[in-house]
């Protein structure tokens, strides 16, 4: 029974020499194989820690996902963020531009006309599309 074990030792680390694993398999398919003890116990713990590594590569894939996906969502937020902040900055800067266009009554008045005489013609043509 040692012999098998031992046998069996080195067969699970890989030490063994092609006669040493006809004669494993010639015991083991023998009419009444000798089957050591604790082999059902070193199996068992041979799948679970399989199971252990697989579980531990799929987190692995989860992890790095996650990242990727982390990454793209904070580039996206900082190009939003300075393209609201371009565009107010822009904003800010035509209302500046358009107080200072008026500064005295008489601008007001020839861009208030400007503004409405645009609006009439607007109105017209709108009006001639109407009718037509």
């Amino acid at each position: 029974m040692d012999k098998i074990k031992d046998m069996m030792d080195k067969y699970c680390e890989a030490q063994t020499s092609d006669s040493e694993e006809k004669e494993i398999r010639r015991m083991i398919m023998g009419e009444d194989p000798e089957v050591p003890d604790d082999l059902e116990a070193r199996l068992s713990k041979q799948i679970d820690m399989w199971n252990t590594v697989e579980k531990k590569s799929v987190r692995k894939a989860n992890i790095t996902s996650l990242r990727w996906i982390g990454c793209i969502a904070a580039s996206l937020l900082l190009l939003f963020s300075l393209g609201f902040f371009l565009n107010q900055r822009t904003d800010e800067e035509e209302y500046a531009k358009q107080e200072e266009n008026c500064t005295n009554p008489d601008d007001a008045y020839a861009e208030t006309a400007k503004a409405l005489k645009t609006f009439s013609h607007a109105m017209k043509h709108g009006e001639e599309l109407m009718n037509k």
